[in-house]
């Protein structure tokens, strides 16, 4: 070790030294500061934990004279308490007393109650058998004799009034009816129902009249063999028409053409039949639909079967003297329901009944069929269930049977009321007087015919023969000739019902 080395060393001893000396003079002084500050703190925290003894103090000592106060008052209102309770308990004693009492006497005068009633009884049996004695009937018998005299008095008093009723509708029946007409026709406002017996149909293109014809007019022919129908080819530009009485052929006729037109296929009498059968099928959806929508609109709610509403839907396919069956039916609906409310009817009778009087109509054409449209109707109407009354008042509006019923009478004249209306039907009164003249003079031209009457607006004709002449076997014979010629002769709606009458009268005289 050299001799700076030595030096280096002591140099930094003695700095050591004096750095630690004035380390220590320093942690010296601020011992003495922390000292110092840590007894002031301990002064000011006993300063306040005296202050907060002191103020501790105090609320206790508030507290104990509020709790002090308290009980006083629980003690006042106990008192009190039990003084009420003990008060009650004397009330209820008393009242208990009382109601013993009360009980007693109940008790007492029940029993008064009771021998009194059973005296009043005694007394009451001793005087009735004293009148009756007197009387000298017995009671039973006077009891009878009073109600029958009652009865009598009541019986005079309402035959005065009835009379009186009777008088006064009598006197007035025609000016009420009419009113009663007068008001229901004016709240019926329905347009003209009157159908035509050809419609027109557009033809997309002038040429496929020529293909709807066919060779040799073998297409027309089959669709007017099938439907029944007349197709005419007349003179305006793509336009063709279809007439035909049967409105559910021209229908379907229409439909078949129309889709004949539709089919890119060239037509033959083959397609034609197609179209034909696709027509009927679709033709038969409407028919159901229009069924539906008709019952919808007049609000029957009773549930009707599927063949019915079909029925009814052809009725829309339907004419009587050019009026449209469907529109008839709802008119005389409303017609019957307004009258029939003015009357204080059957509603649901004069509803049903006025929209089914004419049912039959929708199968009085069809092949096979038999008998008028109204006896129709009303097997229609028991096959579906409706009531004897509903029925009754349907069938009978051209009186094959008298109206037993008011709903009845309301149901024929609301039907006189539609039929009859200003265009109504298409009938002129010289055409209606020329067909009842030849439906009275077809049967004279028969031997053995006496007379003849129409009858019902033409649809019967009631024929009287010789009975010398004619012989029942012969009966049938002659209804077949005459309906026959009639069927020849005359033009008329729906059928005309042949009456062969044989009428024989023996006389004798006594001598």
């Amino acid at each position: 070790m050299n001799e700076l080395s030595i030096i280096l060393m002591l140099a930094g001893f003695a700095v050591g030294c004096a750095a630690g000396i004035f380390l220590a003079g320093k942690i010296k002084i601020n011992i003495e500061e922390t000292h110092k500050k840590a007894e002031k703190l301990k002064n000011e925290a006993m300063e306040k934990a005296s202050e907060a003894r002191q103020k501790a103090g105090q609320q206790a000592e508030g507290i104990r004279s509020r709790i002090a106060g308290s009980v006083k008052t629980q003690e006042v209102f106990l008192r009190d308490m039990e003084k009420s309770i003990k008060m009650k308990e004397d009330l209820l004693v008393k009242w208990d007393k009382k109601a013993q009492d009360l009980h007693l006497q109940e008790v007492m005068e029940t029993e008064r109650l009771s021998v009194a009633r059973t005296r009043h009884e005694e007394i009451k049996i001793e005087q009735t058998n004293l009148l009756s004695k007197k009387a000298g009937k017995t009671t039973d018998l006077l009891k009878e004799e009073i109600i029958k005299k009652i009865e009598q008095d009541l019986a005079a008093e309402n035959e005065n009034k009835l009379k009186k009723l009777e008088n006064y509708y009598t006197e007035n029946a025609e000016k009420i009816s009419r009113n009663i007409l007068i008001e229901a026709m004016q709240k019926v406002s329905m347009p003209t129902s009157v159908e035509k017996n050809s419609s027109q149909i557009l033809v997309p293109k002038d040429n496929l009249k020529a293909e709807l014809v066919g060779l040799r007019a073998e297409n027309i022919k089959e669709l007017e063999s099938l439907l029944e129908i007349n197709v005419i080819f007349n003179d305006f530009p793509d336009t063709i028409s279809v007439s035909s009485h049967n409105q559910l052929g021209r229908r379907i006729a229409e439909i078949a053409i129309d889709k004949l037109f539709k089919n890119k296929r060239h037509i033959t009498p083959v397609l034609v039949r197609e179209a034909v059968a696709s027509a009927k099928a679709e033709a038969e959806k409407d028919i159901y639909k229009i069924g539906a929508d008709a019952i919808r609109k007049i609000g029957i709610r009773k549930p009707l079967s599927q063949d019915l509403i079909k029925t009814i839907g052809r009725l829309y396919f339907r004419t009587s003297y050019g009026q449209n069956i469907m529109s008839h039916s709802i008119e005389v609906t409303y017609l019957a329901n307004l009258l029939g409310g003015e009357l204080g009817l059957n509603m649901d009778v004069c509803k049903i009944s006025g929209f089914l009087h004419d049912l039959g109509k929708a199968i009085d054409q069809d092949p096979g069929v038999t008998g008028g449209h109204d006896q129709l109707t009303r097997d229609l109407m028991k096959k579906y269930g409706f009531s004897e009354e509903e029925i009754h008042a349907a069938w009978t509006h051209h009186e094959a049977e008298p109206a037993q019923t008011p709903e009845a009478m309301i149901v024929k004249a609301a039907d006189a009321i539609s039929a009859g209306r200003p265009g109504a039907r298409q009938e002129s009164i010289g055409k209606y007087l020329e067909r009842i003249r030849f439906l009275e003079e077809i049967p004279t031209r028969f031997e053995g015919v006496k007379k003849s009457f129409a009858m019902s607006a033409g649809r019967e004709v009631r024929v009287m023969v010789d009975p010398t002449v004619v012989e029942d076997n012969a009966l049938p014979s002659l209804a077949k000739n005459i309906a026959k010629n009639i069927e020849e002769e005359v033009g008329y709606p729906g059928k005309v019902k042949i009456n062969v009458i044989k009428r024989t009268v023996n006389t004798e005289y006594t001598k």
